[in-house]
């Protein structure tokens, strides 16, 4: 019995961490796989539009990837602009917003240059 509560509580733990960043995998089964089986960015020219054209820019400086999930930019709609410490970045969706401000030092490595 006691490993079953064990067990339970780290299911918990780790679905209120899963809940809490708020990133989720949304992969669209109708998009097309590449020859290496990747599927395409979803930082589409749809998604592209909803940003200013310095914007566009910096998303794809950026690489298309949220630093913080690792999720492709535009995978859970349009990019979310951030600013920390005088710095521009994107992150794939508003559950992100915090972790990048609170441990900006962990995740701007991964950031094109100021």
């Amino acid at each position: 019995m006691v490993h079953f509560k064990a067990f339970t509580m780290t299911g918990m733990v780790g679905a209120l961490l899963f809940a809490t960043l708020g990133c989720e995998s949304k992969t669209d089964p109708s998009q097309p796989e590449s020859s290496t089986g990747a599927t395409e960015s979803p930082l589409t020219d749809d998604v592209l539009a909803s940003l200013s054209q310095e914007d566009r820019a910096l998303a794809a400086a950026q690489q298309g990837l949220c630093p913080v999930s690792g999720e492709p930019l535009g995978s859970m709609g349009p990019p979310v602009k951030v600013t920390v410490e005088g710095r521009d970045a994107f992150v794939c969706c508003e559950g992100c917003i915090d972790e990048l401000k609170n441990n900006f030092a962990k995740y701007k490595e991964k950031l094109p240059e100021a």
